[in-house]
C-alpha cells in the first residue's frame, strides 16, 4: 500500500465510529481471521464485524459476510474490509477479492444508498448488482459483472468505464482502465452466495485462467510497443537517408 493510499484509508476510518449496519460472518471455511486494531482474532460463525475490521482468508478458505443490503463472499487468500461514511458503504480490497451482491437502497437517508469498492488500482461505483472484483497479485484489478452495471475507473484513468452483464474490465500496467469485454474466465466464476450451499469456493482454474489472461495481455502489449518502436526507427532511418 503506497503512502497516499494509506493516508486516505487512515483518514477515512478515523472519521467513523460504529457501523450502522450489522455485518456478520454467516459462513466460513478453512483459515479465516479478523484483523482488529492490528490483532488477529479467530473468526467464527455469526462473528459481528466492527469498523476497521479486515476479514483475511488463507489458501482454500473463504468467508461470507452479510448485512441487510450487502452479501460478500471473500475468496481465498484475500484481505477485505467494510466501512460506512455518509450513508455510503465502502469495501476496500487490499488483496484477493470478493463475489458480491448489493441491493441499492431507494430511501434517500438510508445507509446503503451507494456502494463503492476500491482496490490498489481502481475505484468502482456500484448501483445494485452482482459482481466479482479481484486484485490480481497487485499487478492489475479485474471486475466481472453478472447482473446490473458497475462503474470502473483505473487509478490513473481520466474517465470511467461502465461494465455490464457478462463483461470484464481490468487495468493495464500503467493502472489505466481498459474497455470492458469478455476475457475468457467469466464462466468459471462461482457466483453462489448462499451459505446453505455446500460448494462456495472458486475453482482453481479461475485463478489459472486469470494468470494466463494477464500474461497474454502483457505479451501482446509488449509486441505492440516493439512494433511501434521498430516502425519509428524505420521512419527515422528513411528521414536520415533523405538528408
Amino acid at each position: 500500500m503506497n503512502m497516499i493510499h494509506l493516508l486516505l484509508v487512515v483518514t477515512f476510518f478515523s472519521s467513523l465510529s460504529a457501523l450502522a449496519e450489522s455485518y456478520q460472518i454467516v459462513h466460513l471455511k478453512g483459515d479465516v481471521t479478523v484483523i482488529r486494531e492490528n490483532k488477529n482474532l479467530p473468526a467464527t460463525k455469526n462473528f459481528k464485524l466492527q469498523n476497521k475490521d479486515f476479514v483475511k482468508t488463507g489458501d482454500e478458505s473463504l468467508a461470507v459476510v452479510k448485512s441487510s443490503k450487502l452479501t460478500l463472499k471473500v475468496v481465498e487468500n484475500s484481505k477485505v474490509s467494510i466501512a460506512e461514511l455518509n450513508k455510503e458503504i465502502l469495501v476496500d480490497i487490499d488483496q484477493g477479492g470478493v463475489v458480491a451482491n448489493y441491493v441499492k437502497q431507494k430511501i434517500k437517508d438510508a445507509v446503503g444508498t451507494k456502494l463503492n469498492v476500491k482496490t490498489r488500482h481502481t475505484a468502482m461505483g456500484v448501483r445494485g448488482t452482482t459482481f466479482f472484483a479481484y486484485n490480481h497479485k497487485n499487478q492489475t484489478s479485474y471486475l466481472t459483472v453478472k447482473e446490473g452495471e458497475v462503474e470502473f475507473k483505473g487509478k490513473n484513468s481520466s474517465k470511467s468505464e461502465f461494465v455490464s452483464l457478462g463483461n470484464t474490465a481490468f487495468t493495464d500496467s500503467s493502472l489505466k482502465s481498459l474497455k470492458p469485454k469478455k476475457v475468457g474466465f467469466e464462466a468459471d466464476i462461482n457466483w453462489e452466495l448462499s451459505n446453505m450451499k455446500s460448494n462456495l469456493s472458486q475453482p482453481k482454474k479461475l485463478f489459472s485462467k486469470m494468470e494466463v489472461q494477464w500474461n497474454n495481455y502483457k505479451k501482446e502489449n509488449e509486441k505492440k510497443w516493439k512494433d511501434h518502436k521498430n516502425s519509428m526507427e524505420d521512419q527515422w532511418n528513411k528521414m536520415k537517408d533523405q538528408l
